[in-house]
């Protein structure tokens, strides 16, 4: 039987993505990462295609778009999911639609949040003044990664494999 050959092309500002990558890369010994802030790599390489994006403001990762959009064609034609790294978990949907070409967004396996989280040191400008504020408020619980939605990210892309 073939191996699965997946790869796992995502950008970071914080570090929280690459974290959940490398997470979800655990769980997916035939997977190949992507920081695609260090890096570009060939998504012709693989059967499996898994973006993943942090998110500022509804807007994905700068270089998560750009890859996109420069390799549209072929991720039309290839098993694709999307998870994002983001404190809004219940706007995945809603982020990815304004960030992605419909189509593409259409043929999407699997949309999933991974939570986040925010590390005030990691943080610049106006996010570093924001997250300040916030952490005054008695209300302020910081997001989380979401360990249970990695796992179940993986098994999913495990059963379409399958497939």
């Amino acid at each position: 039987m073939r191996v699965l050959r997946i790869g796992i092309f995502y950008g970071t500002k914080t570090q929280t993505t690459d974290k959940c990558a490398k997470l979800l890369a655990e769980k997916l010994p035939s997977s190949h990462l992507i920081n695609l802030d260090a890096l570009t790599d060939n998504v012709d390489d693989y059967d499996f295609i898994i973006i993943g994006a942090s998110v500022r403001l509804n807007r994905i990762n700068k270089k998560v778009r750009k890859f996109i959009k420069r390799n549209k064609d072929k991720l039309y034609n290839k098993k694709t999911a999307y998870f994002l790294c983001n404190a809004f978990t219940s706007k995945t949907e809603k982020v990815l639609q304004d960030n992605i070409d419909p189509k593409l967004f259409n043929r999407a396996l699997i949309i999933s949040s991974f939570g986040g989280e925010i590390d005030l040191e990691k943080q610049k400008g106006l996010d570093r003044i924001i997250v300040k504020l916030a952490k005054k408020l008695k209300s302020f619980k910081p997001p989380q990664i979401d360990h249970d939605a990695i796992e179940k990210f993986a098994i999913e892309v495990k059963q379409i494999g399958l497939r």
